[in-house]
């Protein structure tokens, strides 16, 4: 599919020179860009909601623009690029955002018959990183959109991916809006967090979605639509929805949503918030798949070091927990599992508890 190049012009009111810092480093790129910006030499992960983009860092000149080429897109001409431009009469100061993307309409963002095990390199030398610290399946999980796609639990050892399944299409998974956005500092606004007027519209477009794909499944239609047909292990209880959320009020209506449409078989994933509704958890069966430990904690008024106790808060509670890799270079860390469950012993976990936090737990899960 032929690449768009597209052009975004933002009025700033503030110097070149104030302006290049926000763009070229990478903790003043987390304060308004992405989730999380980090660099090593030359490569840059961006983070938006928990989905990592790797860009390699081409050419920048002070005071004027930096430009990357993301790795995903070595094969074409494709760039992104933050410029600065000067009015030469009026002196008013621009940022010009330039990218490539794909056409939206002919991609889409709810994608659930997007199969990640056909993407999995069986010859990745990342696989063969993680084998040796003893992670030897894994689910293989897309990224990105509302609703990512359909994983696949693989194990580590084989010569291609029809070899490596073990249960495919085993969920599907889907990003749940959050309740509070960030104001855009560069168009004046606070860059505090306030609500997201849009949260009512963005999860009613989820149930909207839902609840054709049901009625298409129990009206039999003889016109093959395959996103919805995506859908059917859903409402039959052959597949389970995870569900990648965080937030006490976000986990709520994700539950109660998916629980009137008659999808029962649910994950929480990410979780922060999930001490606050334990019970509806437990209620519902649901288990919940946390972050790795080693991360500050989300919100200003959250305890210091929540992020090494949630899991034995959780457990405590009477939940099945297990550990997810998402977040920054996940595939790359994954080797380190063994490590991250070790950070959650130290912080309250019983040992037993947390191998069979990246062990039996996942595997019921």
């Amino acid at each position: 599919m032929e690449k768009i190049q597209f052009e975004l012009e933002i009025p700033i009111h503030a110097s070149p020179n104030m302006l290049y810092q926000y763009i070229s480093s990478p903790s003043n790129l987390q304060e308004w860009f992405a989730d999380k910006v980090n660099s090593r030499g030359k490569i840059f992960s961006f983070v938006w909601e928990g989905t990592e983009e790797l860009a390699e860092l081409v050419t920048k000149k002070a005071n004027e623009r930096i430009r990357w080429k993301w790795l995903e897109s070595e094969g074409d001409d494709s760039f992104f690029e933050i410029r600065i431009e000067v009015d030469a009469l009026t002196k008013d100061v621009s940022l010009i955002v330039t990218d490539f993307a794909d056409d939206e309409d002919e991609v889409g963002t709810m994608l659930p018959h997007i199969r990640s095990l056909i993407a999995y390199n069986a010859e990745s030398k990342v696989v063969e990183s993680m084998r040796p610290n003893g992670v030897l399946m894994a689910q293989i999980t897309p990224r990105g959109g509302v609703i990512s796609g359909t994983s696949s639990i693989m194990q580590l050892d084989a010569w291609n991916w029809e070899d490596a399944a073990v249960k495919v299409d085993d969920a599907i998974h889907i990003n749940w809006p959050e309740t509070f956005t960030r104001g855009r500092w560069w168009l004046g606004e606070d860059s505090g967090l306030k609500l997201d007027k849009k949260y009512s519209k963005n999860t009613q477009r989820i149930q909207d979605y839902f609840a054709a794909a049901k009625r298409y499944i129990t009206e039999n239609n003889q016109k093959i639509n395959l996103t919805y047909e995506a859908t059917k292990g859903l409402f039959n209880g052959s597949q389970k929805i995870f569900i990648h959320v965080s937030g006490h009020k976000e986990i709520t209506d994700a539950v109660t949503m998916f629980k009137d449409l008659g999808i029962t078989d649910m994950v929480v994933v990410h979780g922060d918030g999930a001490e606050k509704v334990a019970s509806l958890l437990i209620k519902h069966n649901i288990p919940v798949v946390v972050e790795r430990a080693h991360r500050i904690p989300e919100n200003e008024d959250d305890d210091y070091d929540l992020s090494y106790r949630n899991a034995a808060i959780l457990i405590d509670a009477g939940l099945t927990v297990a550990i997810g890799m998402e977040g920054q270079m996940e595939r790359m860390n994954t080797r380190n599992l063994p490590f991250y469950a070790g950070t959650y012993a130290a912080h309250g976990v019983d040992k037993e508890a947390a191998v069979a936090m990246i062990t039996g737990n996942a595997a019921k899960i």
